[in-house]
C-alpha cells in the first residue's frame, strides 16, 4: 500500500454514500494522495481557518489548494458542518465542472499528515 493512502477511511458527500473498499474515481484520487490532501487541509486551517482543499484537474495534470470558507452557499456540506482534527473537505474540479464536497475522514488525521508530509510533497516549506 501506498504511504500516502488513507486507511479507516470514511467520505460523506451530498450526492454518493461509499463505503471503504468500493471503487470510486474521484474517492480513490484523493485516498490515494491523502498525505498531501490531509497536510494541505490542516496547514490551510492553521493558517486561514475553516475551508476546503480543491483539487483541480485539467491538460496539466492535479493541482491541489486550500481554500478558506465554504464550497458554495447552496451544498449541504460546507467548510462550518466538520471537524478539521480529524476530518477535511475536499471538492474536485474536472475543467469548468466543480463535484459536490466530500467530508473524508482519514487516518491518519489531518494534524499527523501534516506532520508526516515533507517539503517536496508539500510543494513548499512546511510552517
Amino acid at each position: 500500500m501506498n504511504e500516502g493512502n488513507a486507511t479507516g477511511t470514511e467520505t460523506t458527500s451530498p450526492d454518493d454514500v461509499t463505503t471503504e473498499g468500493t471503487p470510486h474515481r474521484e474517492l480513490d484520487g484523493i485516498l490515494w494522495n491523502w498525505i498531501l490532501v490531509g497536510a494541505l487541509a490542516w496547514e490551510g486551517f492553521l493558517t486561514h481557518g475553516l475551508g476546503f482543499v480543491l483539487v483541480a484537474v485539467d491538460e496539466h495534470g492535479v493541482h491541489p489548494s486550500y481554500v478558506p470558507g465554504s464550497p458554495c452557499s447552496c451544498c449541504p456540506i460546507s467548510a462550518d458542518t466538520y471537524d478539521p482534527e480529524t476530518q477535511a473537505v475536499v471538492v474536485i474540479r474536472w475543467g469548468d465542472e466543480q463535484r459536490p464536497p466530500f467530508i473524508v475522514t482519514g487516518v491518519p488525521t489531518p494534524p499527523e499528515t501534516l506532520a508526516r508530509a515533507d517539503a517536496e510533497i508539500m510543494g513548499e516549506t512546511v510552517h
